[in-house]
């Protein structure tokens, strides 16, 4: 039995030499110089202060690494800062679901260019997301703050504090608030294919295009608050486009404002996403308040879209060319200035409306 000791002490070694604690700064004196250290199943632990990397084109790199990266103390004292010349965070190398960021603000982030997919020419999504960038990733970003963040200043790009693109991170208890994208769109967050999920996350008092969009994905967005955000294109709270088949359940969407064509809460545009159990209050648009459907046939059930103003059509709901099927949703105490209080329906030149309204209430708009 005698040679068996050996074998079984070195097993006993290996097993427990695969995870380590690494401190900054006491171990490392910056985040990446950590990260680069680090094997998969490390936790990095990060204490207060406020961290950068001058000359670099972010704070932090992941490097694809399956690693725990968290604050000692909370977001509140320990600040990743972009110094509005570089990104925050970037997830490019195949993170997945192992890559956990917890606890940290990330602020001044800029989407500077930098040629991610390797080809000779800087695309429109290369200058985008100026906090956090998640490309074929799938990170876990939990409990951050993701606040006053820029996407590119002239417009071409989007995503003023996190950009997401053919990618799947979980967003949970986040708060992207004051972020800017200009006139494009998704100044808190801009999804472009992949499935993210965001949950109980606070999107607020985001500044561009609009707070959060959607395109051509399969994003759940739960329980997420969803207010007072300003927009200068269609949709001032959430906008979900071209193929979007996200689903949105039992968020607050209220007190958003859209000067753009249309969606002072929600708009909808060549999509069939859904809506359920949403509260869509108080928002205003040009044409529906609540929320725009444009050639789109969202499903929406047990909603309530009310106290919501447009000052054209469509208080409440405002369908073009959309045949949306409505279920047990209460559409009340919405204005329009011009038609449809509660809701404006028209077929478009090529496309015919046909909305279903099953067991709603419409009344006192």
């Amino acid at each position: 039995m005698a040679p068996i000791k050996p074998f079984v002490a070195c097993l006993f070694l290996t097993t427990t030499s695969l995870a380590g604690t690494i401190n900054v700064p006491l171990d490392h004196a910056t985040i990446q110089e950590a990260v680069d250290v680090a094997s998969d199943g490390d936790v990095i632990i990060v204490g207060p202060g406020t961290y950068t990397a001058p000359g670099a084109d972010q704070v932090v790199d992941m490097r694809g690494k399956a690693v725990t990266l968290k604050s000692s103390n909370g977001p509140a004292v320990t600040i990743i800062d972009g110094e509005g010349v570089r990104r925050g965070i970037t997830c490019v190398s195949g993170e997945t679901n192992k890559t956990i960021i917890k606890e940290f603000t990330i602020t001044n982030g800029f989407a500077n260019e930098v040629n991610f997919d390797g080809n000779a020419l800087i695309s429109g999504w290369e200058t985008s997301g100026g906090g956090i960038f998640c490309w074929l990733s799938s990170p876990s970003i939990k409990a951050c703050v993701i606040s006053g963040n820029v996407a590119d200043v002239l417009g071409t790009s989007a995503g003023g504090g996190l950009y997401i693109k053919d990618a799947s991170p979980t967003i949970d208890t986040c708060t992207i608030t004051d972020n800017i994208a200009d006139t494009a769109p998704g100044a808190g967050c801009y999804v472009m294919g992949g499935a993210p999920q965001l949950l109980d996350c606070t999107i607020s008092r985001n500044f561009g295009g609009n707070a959060l969009t959607c395109r051509a994905d399969d994003s759940l967005i739960r329980n997420c608050t969803i207010t007072n955000n300003d927009s200068i294109g269609s949709g001032g709270g959430i906008t979900l486009l071209f193929e979007s088949t996200a689903t949105v359940i039992e968020c607050v969407i209220a007190n958003n404002n859209s000067t753009g064509v249309r969606g002072g809460g929600i708009n909808i545009s060549q999509c069939s996403p859904s809506i359920t159990s949403c509260k869509i209050k108080n928002n205003r648009g040009r044409s529906g308040g609540g929320i725009a459907c444009y050639r789109a046939d969202p499903t929406i059930t047990d909603c309530t879209i009310q106290d919501n103003i447009a000052d054209f059509d469509g208080g409440g709901l405002c369908c073009s060319g959309s045949s949306p099927s409505i279920t047990g949703t209460v559409i009340t105490d919405n204005l329009a200035n011009l038609r449809g209080g509660g809701v404006m329906c028209s077929a478009s030149s090529t496309f015919a409306a046909n909305p279903v309204f099953v067991d709603c209430t419409i009344a006192s708009n």
